[in-house]
């Protein structure tokens, strides 16, 4: 018996040890107030246009307990719709705080947590649009979600997610990881149903198109120089969003590399 009970005492300890210290390494056992870097985020996010080239949105507010699960220090959520073809809708979900907090509610967890189930491999790509210094581009993550429901019907959803600190919108493998050490983290979502019939491939959402104009403004709001007064967005040109080719039978690695896809052109009078 004592043989048995020392291992067990060793092995209870080592397991309180390793969650205090996990728990201090993620902040989990006090407060945290939010840093400058994070409040400048939260009031430049109430600034991000409701209008972008084509699109017009309505409010899609956050519930407060989702708010408050995520940790946002600021929230900006929004339905937005093409002006020409009202069938393309897409949600928008920009959230900033702190980074274990922003990394931490993906939607490989978060969706599945609310009933979805991933109906694809996870991906990355990337989409070119034209930023302030000409070219520029957008890695997301990406994949599909699946929801069965008897009484409201099935959901079929594509969700586009990436964070940045500076504008650079990046897709890291390890985003918890990998900027941790940063004050401030802004993460943004693009969902798009899958329409009945179709494959749902990322190429084919209408968040391609809406984020190659909504880039631009946001990024003009968000990560202008302080006291600087927010640019006005360049102007940008439709181009494809392409996903890096995998064999269909291999789960594609989060670290391989995505397809670039080139920004377009300045437009000329």
């Amino acid at each position: 018996m004592q043989r048995l009970l020392v291992p067990a005492i060793a092995a209870v300890l080592l397991i309180g040890v390793c969650t205090y210290v996990e728990g201090v390494f993620t902040e989990r056992w006090h407060d945290r107030p939010p840093s400058p870097e994070q409040e400048v985020f939260a009031e430049r996010i109430k600034q991000i246009p409701t209008t972008v080239g084509q699109w017009d949105s309505a409010d899609a507010p956050m519930d407060k307990r989702e708010i408050e699960a995520a940790r946002a220090v600021g929230h900006y959520s929004r339905s937005f719709y093409n002006k020409l073809d009202p069938s393309k809708v897409v949600s928008v979900l920009i959230i900033c705080g702190h980074p274990t907090d922003i990394t931490e509610h993906t939607p490989d967890k978060c969706y599945v947590a609310s009933g979805f189930e991933e109906a694809g491999d996870q991906e990355r790509t990337t989409v070119g649009y034209m930023g302030d210094a000409g070219q520029t581009a957008a890695d997301f993550s990406t994949n599909r979600f699946h929801r069965g429901d008897a009484r409201q019907g099935p959901r079929n959803l594509r969700v586009f997610w990436s964070f940045s600190i500076d504008g650079k919108w990046q897709a890291p493998s390890a985003p918890k990881v990998e900027l941790r050490f940063y004050p401030a983290v802004v993460k943004l979502y693009a969902i798009t149903e899958v329409p009945e019939g179709s494959k749902g491939q990322a190429e084919e959402s209408a968040a391609i198109a809406f984020l190659q104009e909504f880039l631009p403004a946001a990024n003009a709001v968000l990560f202008a120089a302080p006291d600087a007064k927010p640019k006005q967005a360049a102007s940008s040109e439709s181009v494809a969003l392409t996903s890096a080719d995998k064999p269909a039978a291999e789960k594609p690695s989060p670290e391989s590399s995505p397809s670039t896809v080139p920004a377009p052109a300045s437009k000329t009078n």
